[in-house]
């Protein structure tokens, strides 16, 4: 939760810099204010919402001219193929005092860079929103305490805290003991109005919520003094409608003297910004052609960053081209997927039956390409609870692919943002369902795979049963260490008496995050060639997890977890 708002905050501050830059260059000197502030309005929103907008794009493929974009599954699938033959990158860890199968977890924390940099900004966003706080309840103290003079106007507030005028939603806050004359409190009443009635507070609270995101990024500081600027500009050019220059600009010199700054409320006169704020007044009045085209170079470039931050299916490499129809040729494209969520009529029924019995849960089916009946009586998936499994007879893949073929609405099915027609992929769907539809599995889901609670990892001293494979922790190690055959030059008494490995345990067929914790001392060449058997032994490791054992998940209070584990492969049975 917190890394996915950290990596929202770096892409909504990369659309606040290009905006912002965009209305820069394009808008300085314009002085047509409403305009201006429209598109600061428009930049506040873009940096909120572009980055959390997608827009999907999709091409239709045929057979015969195949197009590729972000191979994921067909990459995923080919390395799959080839990690069999393939030496891992190895990650040596320093191991701890390990005197059993099972090790105890490292001392010292993996350090996850990018939580510690979420944890960072998250601090800066909880302390900038606790100093927006504080000065909303300021103001409320104000306005709660302060006295009311009618006389001055209806919406005037006095009190001791207020050392100059500003205004804020509907209210004009002036200091106790009023200095001005009957002329400049004519002009700070008319500037002030001008703010309480064009709602410019609005556009001061939008940029400060930005701004408490988006604390780090300097644009966000220039963004909202741009708006208060073009707010004070917008004012300044309704009073000068009906009062001269010189006598305006004598009463903001007057008033700015005893000044300082408010964030939230808009201060008559501020020493900071009046020399900009009678150059301003001073600006030759920009075209309206001028203004037009500024208008629709911005909205160009706009139209650039929503189509570079959430525009996918674009950008086809020719290179891939020969890689998707290799993966069309052999099959690695699993076009069984169009058929995904056809059941046979005989598997409707069942499922329709366990509906009538489960009838407050979701109720969930997927097709198994080999039988893992012993892993789903002894309830070794995680987070599901079997209701059903069966055979899939001839018969039914014959049901199978005629609905399929048979579904107008869905006559083309999508797979890596492509679109294939299945009418001219009949033969690839009818040998995709043959060959993976073997069995089936209907299920319901015991609690969210995704939920923030189900991805977080438990070390091993912080969960109350540890995971274990089938048949045992020493079952597992024992076989790993009978099936490794050392390598010529390389004996027994070369390896540390364990060779341990640390990973991930999701329950099931999950184990993740794999790497080495041994290291070695010594001879660099033979250490060299150590550690390749090492990555064949990661590689044996990794296999059965995946083929041959399945995993129970950790439990911690009651409930199963992700732990990280330490597993130590004796060499003695080597």
């Amino acid at each position: 939760m917190l890394s996915s708002l950290f990596l929202f905050s770096l892409k909504s501050s990369v659309v606040l810099c290009v905006l912002y830059l965009a209305y820069h260059f394009l808008f300085k000197k314009n002085t047509h204010f409403h305009i201006k502030r429209t598109i600061l309005l428009l930049i506040i929103g873009a940096s909120l919402s572009l980055p959390l907008l997608e827009y999907e794009t999709s091409s239709e493929i045929a057979p015969d001219s195949p197009a590729i974009h972000k191979l994921d599954r067909i990459k995923a699938s080919v390395e799959a193929e080839k990690s069999e033959n393939s030496t891992p990158q190895i990650i040596v860890r320093q191991p701890s005092a390990i005197a059993s199968p099972i090790a105890e977890s490292p001392s010292k924390q993996h350090v996850n860079w990018l939580d510690v940099i979420s944890l960072v900004y998250i601090s800066g966003v909880i302390l900038m929103f606790a100093l927006f706080l504080i000065e909303i309840i300021r103001l409320g103290w104000i306005l709660g305490k302060g006295k009311a003079r009618h006389d001055l106007n209806r919406m005037a507030i006095t009190h001791p805290l207020v050392k100059f005028p500003f205004s804020f939603w509907r209210w004009i806050f002036l200091p106790t003991d009023l200095t001005y004359d009957e002329k400049t409190w004519e002009l700070i009443q008319e500037h002030e109005n001008v703010h309480l009635n064009q709602g410019h507070t609005l556009d001061i609270l939008f940029s400060t919520l930005l701004r408490c995101l988006l604390w780090f990024n300097p644009a966000v500081y220039f963004l909202q003094k741009n708006i208060k600027d073009n707010h004070e500009a917008l004012a300044d050019r309704t009073v000068l409608e009906e009062h001269d220059l010189s006598q305006y600009s004598k009463a903001l010199l007057e008033v700015c003297l005893q000044t300082g700054s408010l964030n939230l409320g808009h201060a008559f006169a501020l020493k900071s910004n009046l020399s900009k704020r009678i150059n301003t007044m001073n600006l030759s009045n920009t075209t309206i052609g001028k203004s037009v085209l500024s208008l629709l170079l911005f909205c160009a470039i706009s139209l650039g960053v929503f189509t570079q931050t959430s525009l996918h299916g674009q950008g086809m490499k020719p290179e891939d081209k020969e890689k998707i129809q290799k993966a069309l040729d052999s099959g690695l494209i699993n076009f069984a997927f169009a058929a995904y969520d056809k059941l046979p009529e005989r598997h409707q029924r069942v499922l329709e039956k366990l509906r009538r019995l489960n009838p407050d849960t979701e109720l969930k089916w997927q097709y198994q390409e080999d039988n893992t009946i012993l892993e789903y009586l002894e309830e070794y998936r995680p987070n599901q609870e079997t209701l059903y499994f069966d055979r899939i007879t001839p018969e039914d893949k014959e049901d199978i692919l005629e609905q399929a073929l048979a579904d107008s609405v869905s006559r083309f099915f999508e797979l890596n943002n492509f679109k294939f027609d299945k009418l001219k992929m009949t033969d690839k769907l009818e040998k995709s369902i043959n060959e993976r539809y073997n069995y089936l599995l209907i299920y319901e889901l015991k609690s969210d795979p995704t939920s923030e609670e189900n991805r977080k990892v438990y070390e091993m001293d912080e969960v109350d049963v540890l995971p274990e494979p089938i048949g045992g922790i020493n079952s597992f190690v024992k076989a790993i260490a009978l099936d490794a055959q050392l390598p010529e030059g390389i004996t027994k008494e070369d390896l540390p008496s364990t060779i341990d490995f640390e990973f991930v345990i999701k329950g099931g067929r999950g184990v993740t995050s794999m790497n080495l914790v041994t290291e070695l001392k010594g001879n660099r060449k033979k250490q060299d060639r150590i550690y390749k058997f090492f990555g064949k032994l990661h590689n044996n490791i990794r296999n059965k997890a995946r083929y041959v054992y399945s995993w129970r998940k950790g439990m911690k209070d009651g409930k199963e977890v992700n732990v990280r584990m330490i597993v130590s492969i004796p060499t003695k049975y080597m």
